[in-house]
């Protein structure tokens, strides 16, 4: 698992699963309009650099299962 000290690299045409959950498991999404806006921006700005390949959004936590496509870096979100 990455740490602050050791970063794993963003390596084209590799699956990652990215996934996040509330502190102590607190709720993330409190109403409809936080899951409307969470997938406005996800496709906003990552969905013309990843292909995605399944998404869980549950009122605690978000998962998601993406393959990048070979231009996506850090620097362009």
């Amino acid at each position: 698992m990455p740490t602050k000290k050791n970063k794993t690299p963003i390596i084209p045409g590799k699956v990652y699963h990215i996934y996040n959950r509330g502190n102590n498991f607190e709720k993330t999404f409190f109403i409809k309009n936080d899951y409307l806006e969470f997938l406005y921006s996800y496709k906003k700005y990552l969905t013309e650099t990843v292909d995605t390949y399944a998404y869980a959004l549950i009122p605690t936590s978000f998962s998601l299962s993406d393959q990048n496509q070979g231009q996506f870096s850090f620097r362009s979100i």
